[in-house]
């Protein structure tokens, strides 16, 4: 539905508006914007609509919501005699603005008066035109006040300029960007910062341009005065190892996990250590290189230097009793079993290899926890379920049980095959 938009200039001929004065069908809702300008001798004073309302600015937006009456009044300029106006115009509207301002200025005959045009973004300045049509393109420019004049400051459209950014990595897949690797348009003169991450196993080098100047900052800025390729170098990182060295005392005492011997590791590797006893003999603690004691069966050594590490173990009277194991599935258990004395309770961890998760236990003191622990009052013969991942476990107890319709479909399928083999053998 439309709406009806009446323009209208108040006096006559002292000035004029855009969109001019007239009656216009506007589309409701739409926002119409509304500028007045001043002829020679007059100057813009306000809007006014239809119930009185006044705006005191020569450009306006309007919502056409209703109809709308609107009109621009203008007073006269009274010029004492010995003066001259001096009215400024910048076109197209928005496109600039000027010293002395856009309006009707006054000066003494005579006066020089120095006008000068300043673009808004976007534009650039192109000529001066004044009332009797005279061009001028320098700026600023000197007018001499000898009568009144209209000048108005012609402005255009630039079309800003814009560069290539290309960003590369190499090798290929070795880190990241940001921006992201590409190439993106940027306008003349931005200063665009560019900034990369190493992937596991590499680690950055330099930033080269594509005149082969070099930049060892992780963060760099290009600033977009041509087109600009810029590549992140990785290399494949030095990986610090150190060995840790793994003995028992006495010999023959008892077992290690890892085994008793000598192995390297990355720097900051974390490294669980397990001492399992033989027969007549108890697990008494760990030493290592420093002289410091552990006496937990199972302990963790972190790889920043080599290390040696020692599983002391004692003779033993008691009464001791076998910890096995079976695991169904793929994973596997700290401590991984072994030889303990009568009473001890011996905390058991899984670990299930990556697409498998943990289950159950069977023969453990809580068959659902994990970790869980087993107190040792006989030979105990542990059962570690590890299920593929979304699998369903057995039934509970039962690690890995099959389910009993299971069963008898199989018994059926069993059954049903010595019924045939006897019928041929017939």
């Amino acid at each position: 539905m439309n709406k009806q938009l009446t323009v209208l200039v108040s006096p006559p001929n002292s000035g004029w508006t855009m969109p001019p004065v007239g009656t216009y069908s506007i589309i409701e809702g739409t926002m119409v914007r509304l500028d007045a300008l001043a002829n020679p001798g007059f100057f813009f004073s306000y809007w006014e609509d239809e119930v009185g309302n006044r705006i005191y600015g020569p450009a306006v937006l309007l919502p056409m919501d209703i109809d709308h009456t609107v009109t621009a009044y203008f007073s006269e300029t009274v010029i004492p005699p010995g003066y001259q106006a001096l009215r400024m115009e910048v076109s197209p509207a928005d496109s600039g603005y000027t010293e002395p301002s856009v309006g009707v200025n006054v000066y003494a005959k005579d006066t020089p008066v120095l006008l000068t045009a300043y673009p808004n973004s976007g534009y650039a300045f192109v000529k001066w035109i004044d009332s009797a049509g005279k061009v001028g393109v320098t700026n600023p420019i000197l007018v001499m006040m000898d009568k009144d004049y209209t000048v108005t400051a012609y402005f255009k459209v630039v079309e800003t300029l814009k560069y290539d950014l290309t960003v590369v990595v190499d090798p290929a897949d070795s880190g990241w960007t940001e921006p992201p690797i590409g190439t993106y348009s940027y306008d003349a003169g931005a200063v665009v910062a560019v900034t990369t991450l190493s992937r596991a196993g590499y680690e950055f080098e330099y930033w080269e341009d594509e005149t082969g100047n070099r930049v060892y900052d992780l963060a760099i800025q290009v600033t977009m005065g041509s087109d600009h390729t810029v590549t992140a170098y990785f290399k494949i990182a030095e990986v610090t190892q150190y060995d840790l060295t793994i003995a028992v005392a006495p010999l023959d005492s008892g077992r290690t996990e890892p085994p008793v011997g000598t192995y390297p590791y990355d720097e900051g590797t974390v490294v669980i250590l397990s001492a399992l006893a033989y027969t007549n003999y108890e697990f008494d603690y760990w030493e290592d290189e420093t002289g410091n004691k552990i006496y937990d069966r199972t302990i963790q050594v972190t790889m920043g230097s080599d290390h040696a590490v020692t599983a002391h173990f004692k003779p033993t009277t008691a009464t001791q009793y076998t910890l096995s194991v079976e695991i169904r599935g793929s994973g596997s258990m700290i401590p991984g079993g072994g030889i303990f004395n009568e009473g001890d309770v011996v905390q058991l961890t899984a670990y299930p290899n990556s697409g498998w998760e943990f289950s159950e236990w069977y023969g453990t003191d809580n068959d659902t926890m994990n970790p869980t622990a087993v107190t040792m009052t006989q030979d105990k013969p542990i059962v570690i379920t590890f299920v593929e991942t979304g699998e369903e476990p057995g039934e509970p107890g039962e690690p890995g049980g099959i389910d009993l319709s299971e069963m008898m479909s199989m018994m059926m399928v069993v059954m049903m095959m010595s019924v045939m083999m006897e019928s041929g053998g017939g």
